[in-house]
């Protein structure tokens, strides 16, 4: 009875070990790249194509969601109006939480027009998943399916980071 008494208390501890030292480890996947770089996604700017498809955005907001949780609007109090042939400069900067950053150094972040209304309509979505994340600014361009002339221009840098060149983007 002592010796199953021994090898229980043993299994006991050993378990509430892997349980306090072990799991934290493994489901600790989310946190960020330790850095003292901060990051900011800017949105320079919306517009639409004078031969677009689309003949306005009406009463619209721009959507931000980080992961699967963090969403943010802008120009939710607006309601912004943009026509063909028009832009609108927004130059929001979004200060990225590290934690966004995954270990793997990716973030998954996806950047809606959405028409406010009765029912919000998702009018164009921009999904993205940044690789390396910590190690190179991009800038990207999102489109209307079936158009090439971009809706939105965004940009993922080092906060403070100059904006890019010509030559750096070619």
């Amino acid at each position: 009875m002592r010796d199953f008494t021994n090898r229980a208390l043993t299994g006991a501890f050993v378990a509430a070990a892997v349980i306090n030292f072990g799991l934290p480890l493994v489901h600790d996947v989310k946190r960020g790249p330790s850095s003292v770089d901060t990051f900011e996604l800017t949105v320079s700017n919306i517009a639409l194509d004078q031969s677009s498809k689309i003949h306005e955005f009406k009463d619209v907001i721009l959507r931000a969601t980080f992961g699967q949780n963090r969403v943010m609007e802008f120009g939710s109090g607006e309601h912004w109006k943009i026509s063909r042939g028009e832009s609108r400069p927004t130059a929001i900067k979004i200060d990225i939480d590290p934690t966004w950053i995954l270990r793997d150094d990716t973030m998954e972040f996806r950047l809606e027009i959405v028409e406010k209304g009765v029912f919000d309509t998702v009018v164009l979505r921009c999904s993205q998943v940044a690789r390396e994340v910590t190690q190179y600014n991009r800038g990207y361009q999102c489109a209307i399916p079936g158009e090439t002339t971009p809706v939105l221009s965004y940009r993922l840098a080092k906060k403070g980071a100059p904006p890019m060149s010509v030559a750096q983007t070619q």
